[in-house]
């Protein structure tokens, strides 16, 4: 999101009236909540935070989704200037933080850009190690299966799937090799859940 403009050189795109009022806009709250939504983590830069609609927009939508990583990049060296809006936006998070004392035009960028690549390569690590897990369970899964041990099957893949938050962090291969033992397990058992999480 851009508010204003570019400083170089600065050229006001919204009068000041226009931001106050996007608070009653429902489509403007529908796109911040739907960013907060979204959003694993949200970074301001380069913004003061005091207009008051765009600033109760993003305070509503945070203390919807709550507990959302959010970081506020302040040229001001304290936490002290940090505009009262802004800091309703950052309680909304125990996951809140403000870096104080950068330029958000200027060299320290490179920092932020750091930051963002050391985050970026964590996650492709985690995915990584989450994807070879995937791996060796689908394979013991499989072999339990062709070992006629369905019961066994069907809990091993109950437990990856819990570890992985369901289908939410599944790999396609755990989700088939899952349903499968489900399948398998539930034409066997007399219970109706093994059947209902093939389905799933």
């Amino acid at each position: 999101m851009e508010l204003h403009g570019s400083p170089h050189p600065y050229l006001l795109r919204n009068r000041p009236e226009d931001v106050r009022d996007v608070w009653h806009n429902p489509q403007a709250a529908a796109a911040v909540q739907k960013l907060l939504q979204h959003a694993t983590t949200f970074v301001v830069v380069g913004y003061g935070g005091r207009e008051d609609g765009v600033m109760d927009l993003l305070v509503q939508a945070a203390a919807v989704y709550r507990d959302k990583n959010l970081l506020w990049v302040q040229h001001s060296p304290g936490p002290k200037t940090l505009s009262p809006k802004a800091q309703a936006f950052l309680a909304t998070s125990r996951k809140g933080g403000l870096i104080a004392d950068l330029d958000a035009y200027r060299g320290p960028n490179a920092d932020i850009r750091a930051e963002i690549d050391r985050a970026w390569h964590a996650l492709l690590r985690e995915r990584l190690a989450d994807a070879e897990a995937d791996t060796t369970e689908v394979e013991r899964i499989r072999a339990l299966r062709l070992a006629g041990k369905d019961a066994e099957a069907y809990a091993l893949a109950d437990q990856a799937l819990a570890r992985v938050g369901r289908a939410a962090g599944a790999t396609v291969e755990l989700l088939k090799a899952a349903a499968g033992a489900a399948l398998e397990f539930g034409q066997r058992s007399p219970a109706a859940e093994p059947l209902g999480r093939a389905v799933e």
